[in-house]
């Protein structure tokens, strides 16, 4: 019988830090369902979706622990996906930049009841321009009472010169 949960990694960076974690799982017969690693500023953080055969669960807990005992590691839990009549969007985001958009996008979005399964933010300066434009990537499930025109329009009310583009 297989086990699936949720692995979480974070800490210092270092070359081919992927590669050595993958060899570490697929030693004790385990894959990654799904993954996603990020690096910024020197550091990584990876969350992986991970399946091993019950008997080596622990096992490999064991083994990611001690071979990679400077990271931070942790292991949960996989709750259910997205409740079904939902409809999973990617869609970007784009404005100029001023102090709290974040904290005002991710309000709007607890005011629908909707929580990003991915969010990224980042600033970008446009010197010719003297200003940032902030952007904002996000993947999000949405019920199918919600349509796209009414979540755009609702952070629309957000951010001037804002532009909203799905994929």
């Amino acid at each position: 019988m297989k086990s699936v949960f949720i692995t979480t990694i974070t800490g210092d960076d270092r070359p081919d830090i992927i590669n050595a974690l993958a060899k570490t799982t697929q030693s004790m017969g385990g894959e990654w369902i799904a993954s996603k690693v990020t690096r910024l500023d020197g550091q990584f953080a990876a969350i992986m979706k991970v399946s091993v055969d019950e008997t080596q669960k622990d096992k490999l807990n064991q083994a990611l622990e001690q071979e990679f005992a400077g990271l931070s590691i942790s292991h949960a839990p996989v709750r259910k996906a997205q409740p079904e009549n939902t409809n999973i969007i990617d869609l970007v985001l784009n404005c100029d930049d001023r102090p709290g958009l974040t904290k005002e996008i991710t309000r709007v979005l607890y005011d629908l009841n909707l929580q990003p399964e991915n969010l990224e933010v980042s600033r970008v300066p446009i010197f010719q321009m003297g200003k940032t434009v902030y952007s904002v990537k996000m993947r999000i499930g949405i019920p199918n009472t919600l349509s796209k025109e009414e979540l755009s329009d609702a952070l629309i009310k957000v951010c001037d010169s804002c532009r909203i583009n799905f994929d």
